[in-house]
């Protein structure tokens, strides 16, 4: 008996949302119930999980979700973990500067997350971190790394709002919870100790990780 007969036994609807749900978690990581909750409300059913973790331990993978935050996400078996977690997702190796960005954003999403539900900040706020932080990006890598993280549904933007030279500082980036998940609170400090000077914002990133996502060990 084929261990995965159980596929050949799927309805059509549901044999599509399997394939959908393994394909897009390869893809990008993450699949959010706010963008695609049919998907999301398939991938979150128990016997889903069950096979979709089945499916995707051959290949050194797991499925984790987190209901509370509306968030499916591939994660790396334990044994394979190493590095910076996020550095590796989907076999993506992030830049320094795209990994910069992303912690600032990461900041940014945690400092607020208490006051707002759907989290959004500018691209002005972004420019002003950077240049906080005495960081060194190009406006054209910094451009192209929101379209990285864009892909890999950790924020959000209107594409066309970065298609002319004069990008406007109030231009929305939505920040998703996945960014909680990206990477675990020990590689994100490792992380922001190497690019980021200012320890102070790192001891107050990880008391806000800490309170947020208490009993969540978001490493990829």
């Amino acid at each position: 008996m084929n261990r995965y007969d159980w596929i050949e036994e799927m309805s059509e609807n549901d044999a599509d949302l399997f394939k959908r749900a393994i394909r897009r978690l390869l893809d990008s990581t993450f699949i959010l119930k706010e963008k695609d909750e049919v998907l999301y409300s398939y991938i979150k059913r128990s016997s889903n999980q069950v096979n979709i973790s089945e499916y995707l331990k051959v290949i050194g993978y797991n499925l984790e979700v987190s209901d509370d935050f509306g968030v499916a996400m591939l994660k790396q078996n334990e044994s394979d973990d190493d590095n910076y977690g996020l550095k590796r997702v989907s076999f993506k190796a992030f830049t320094g500067d795209e990994t910069a960005i992303l912690m600032i954003l990461w900041e940014i999403y945690l400092a607020k997350l208490e006051t707002q539900l759907t989290v959004f900040t500018t691209y002005g706020d972004l420019i002003s971190r950077i240049k906080f932080y005495d960081l060194d990006i190009k406006t054209t890598v910094i451009i192209n790394s929101l379209r990285v993280l864009k892909r890999f549904s950790l924020i959000d933007f209107n594409s066309s709002d970065l298609t002319n030279n004069n990008i406007s500082s109030e231009m929305p980036i939505r920040l998703y919870p996945s960014l909680m998940f990206c990477m675990n609170t020990d590689q994100m400090r490792a992380i922001m100790e190497e690019y980021m000077s200012d320890l102070e914002v790192i001891n107050t990133a990880d008391e806000e990780l800490d309170s947020d996502i208490e009993e969540e060990d978001g490493s990829l």
